[in-house]
């Protein structure tokens, strides 16, 4: 199991031309073998009623942890 990091943005316009937009985010738990296209459908099933049918501007989802880096050389040449 994996924890990732989702940020989904949905916009849905109304009457008169009125933009109503949502960001979502949320930390997910998620099997090996899961995709992104099963946690977007999951993220937007889970959007309020009023955004069902709406229009998603933005989707990200990263594994929820800092990946390290080996460290810097601090040698110096010359």
């Amino acid at each position: 199991m994996m924890e990732v990091f989702v940020v989904m943005v949905p916009a849905k316009t109304h009457g008169l031309g009125l933009v109503e937009q949502l960001t979502v985010i949320r930390t997910c738990t998620v099997q090996r073998g899961d995709s992104r296209s099963e946690l977007f459908d999951v993220m937007l099933a889970g959007a309020p009623e009023r955004m069902r049918g709406s229009t998603v501007t933005f989707f990200s989802a990263e594994p929820n942890a800092l990946i390290a880096s080996p460290p810097a050389s601090t040698a110096v040449s010359g």
